[in-house]
Order: structure tokens, then sequence, then C-alpha cells
């Protein structure tokens, strides 16, 4: 478990929020808090190789983040996208939605299924939704 790019160029309290990546039962993990595109950037350069299998995308699915280069890099098996239903901002952007198509990254937001758990049992990834869905994500 770590706390990612500690000393970064922040504009704004957004891009200091916390980057935490994790791996456990072999798959990796990385939760992108407030992160823009600018800290993006400075995330892959000083980690170049950083992958992460789930991803759950900055500062909501706002179009200030999530870049083409960043998500098209991490190349995750599943996104996912912590937002209120009908909040105010208008999260995920439809940009970012269209990002994420054009690659093939599926996603899960809490807007539309609730709470979203993973489980890791002998290397297999299940997750499972206030909703009701139920998947195991791919090694």
């Amino acid at each position: 478990f770590e706390n990612l790019l500690e000393d970064r160029h922040a504009r704004d309290e957004n891009e200091k929020s916390i980057l935490n990546f994790f791996a456990y039962d072999g798959h990796s993990y990385l939760w992108m808090g407030d992160a823009s595109v600018d800290v993006e950037r400075q995330l892959l350069l000083q980690y170049p190789l950083l992958k992460a299998d789930i991803l759950k995308l900055g500062h909501h699915g706002s179009k200030t983040s999530s870049s083409f280069e960043f998500l098209d890099h991490m190349n995750p098996k599943l996104s996912l996208i912590s937002v209120g239903t009908r909040n105010r901002y208008g999260h995920p952007d439809t940009v970012v939605l269209k990002r994420l198509r054009s690659l093939g990254i599926s996603n899960l937001k809490t807007s539309e299924v609730g709470m979203i758990q993973l489980k890791s049992l002998y290397g297999l990834l299940f997750f499972r939704t206030g909703a009701g869905d139920f998947g195991i994500i791919p090694s």
C-alpha cells in the first residue's frame, strides 16, 4: 500500500488529494482522489511503469481528470466512478465516459449501482454492487 506523488505541483486543494496504490492477491488498484490531468501527467512521469487493474477515476469522472493518455496507459480492467445521483456538477462528464468506451474500459458508477464491493479469493477478483450486479474480473 503506497501513497503516490506526495511531493507534487498542485494548483488547488483538489490536486493535493491522496493518491493510493495497492496490490493484493495478484491484482493492482489505483485510487486517484480528485487528481487533475496535470497530476496524472506528473504521476506517469514519476512512475512510468505504473499500471492498475482497478482504477477509481479522479474527481468523480470530471472532464478535468481521466485524460485519454492516462486511461490508455493504465488500461484498467474496470474503472470505478464515485459520484452522487443527479449531482449539481454533472459528473461524470460525457467526454470521460466516451474515452472509457473508446478504450474498451468498463465502468461502474455509484450513482447507478450504489455501493461497489470488491473481493479477491485465490487470485480471482469479484465485484458486487448495491443494485445486485455481480461479476468476475479476469486475470
